[in-house]
């Protein structure tokens, strides 16, 4: 991103885990498609995923294909 902090993806799995992936020239459109493309074949590892630029939660992306994230949204 021009002349601001670079997006952080942290994907939550299934297992309780996280995982970071720094993206350093991204928009958060970009990002949101990169992650939409990621969970069609991580086939249900992950079940969301958020947007950090530098501290700052900017969006959260749940993964539809999880069942776990099925199960948390609908409750």
């Amino acid at each position: 991103m021009p002349g601001g902090q670079p997006l952080t993806l942290h994907f939550h799995r299934n297992d309780d885990r996280r995982e970071r992936v720094p993206l350093t020239h991204c928009t958060v459109a970009q990002a949101v498609d990169a992650i939409h493309k990621i969970f069609s074949i991580s086939e249900g590892l992950y079940t969301k995923a958020e947007i950090y630029q530098g501290n700052q939660l900017v969006e959260t992306v749940a993964n539809a294909r999880s069942v776990r994230a099925v199960s948390i949204l609908v409750q």
